[in-house]
């Protein structure tokens, strides 16, 4: 009966289908927040509560609940002439470190220290959360030189040639908000050779864990356009080769391109309330299975729509007879594919239980699209 009922809509009321299809995209288009606000870029998040790794990190912020370093940006400077130690020295603290404290300045002063505190390094609770930061805060928490009295000798290599001067973040390595300290730090460099600042014979380059963290996903955010791309390209040349008609190769592009688009502007908006927590790369794995799995589903049902124009039913008539009788099969394919992803709900690891959402949820709404 269900199928029957679809199969009479798709006949009398195709245009208001296509309305609502469009409606549903373009509201939850708008009430979508962007991607890159919810999703979740604390990697180690996503570990369970019981894990070491976990507890550790619960330990070590009641011993040390001043130590708010998440990661760091590092300041890798090589004199290639020996015997400049002294000078370099000079030159790391009285340019090089001035003008990093003048970065965190602008943007509110560097990160304070939390006060000590006299709770059990062990307790059964929880940890509470860290108190958020005052806005306008730099996620600057300290700036370690050569010249520090503590692990200064530390950061000074044994030919006295290279050092590093080491920027502690309070932002975890992933965090998107690293990226415009970390560009400023760049044009900082860039900026002292400019004005002729650097001494003869020195040359700094910049890595770190945040400036990893930034390339790393970069790079993440660029193969997942490339693979979206790359994806289309591949099944517009198979219906294409398939159907002999660009015209008609357009419909299963479209229809599945909408479906996904749903499917992620319904995730944001699921991870924007509160109920989801997305990862970067989350993307890549629904584009994938769902352009895979919905392709699959149109060409199944196109394949059933020309048989029954074969036997001289009407356009309409065949569409409707080709929703009735494929609706089962399809329907039956894409269970099997929700159920077995959605297994993956049970896992502790956080980003397979989210995959167990949100594929099978993009995997359903291809479906209803098809």
């Amino acid at each position: 009966m269900l199928f029957q009922l679809l199969g009479w809509i798709v006949r009398r009321a195709w245009m208001f289908v296509l309305l609502g299809w469009g409606l549903l995209f373009l509201g939850s288009r708008y009430a979508a927040p962007a991607w890159n606000e919810v999703v979740q870029d604390q990697e180690f998040a996503f570990l369970p509560l019981g894990s070491p790794s976990r507890r550790a990190e619960e330990v070590y912020q009641k011993a040390f609940p001043g130590e708010v370093v998440e990661s760091n940006i590092v300041l890798v400077v090589s004199d290639s002439e020996p015997g400049h130690l002294a000078r370099d020295l000079r030159f790391l603290e009285d340019v090089v470190y001035r003008r990093l404290q003048q970065l965190a300045e602008q943007d509110g002063g560097m990160a304070e220290e939390g006060p000590p505190t006299d709770e059990p390094l062990f307790s059964d609770d929880p940890a509470p959360p860290p108190a958020p930061k005052p806005k306008g805060t730099s996620i600057i928490a300290r700036i370690r030189t050569p010249n520090d009295p503590a692990i200064g000798p530390l950061l000074v290599s044994e030919d006295k040639q290279q050092m590093l001067v080491v920027v502690e973040l309070a932002a975890d390595f992933l965090a998107a908000r690293n990226w415009p300290i970390i560009e400023k730090v760049q044009d900082l460099i860039a900026s002292l050779q400019t004005e002729g600042q650097v001494p003869s014979g020195v040359s700094i380059a910049l890595t770190g864990s945040a400036v990893i963290g930034r390339d790393y996903t970069r790079a993440e955010l660029e193969s997942a356009q490339k693979t979206e791309l790359l994806t289309i390209v591949f099944v517009v040349a198979l219906l294409v080769v398939i159907y002999r008609s660009p015209l008609l190769a357009l419909i299963p592009l479209l229809t599945v391109y909408l479906a996904v688009q749903i499917s992620l502007n319904i995730l944001a908006t699921l991870a924007g309330a509160g109920y989801l927590t997305l990862f970067p790369g989350i993307q890549i794995y629904v584009i994938i299975l769902a352009y895979g799995a919905g392709v699959d589903y149109c060409l199944f049902l196109t394949a059933r729509y020309k048989e029954e124009l074969d036997r001289k039913l009407c356009p309409p008539d065949a569409a409707a007879s080709a929703v009735m009788d494929v609706g089962h099969a399809v329907t039956a394919s894409a269970a099997t594919v929700m159920c077995g992803i959605g297994m993956l709900y049970f896992a502790e690891f956080g980003k397979f239980k989210v995959a167990g959402i949100a594929i099978p949820l993009s995997i359903a709404m291809v479906l209803c699209a098809t």
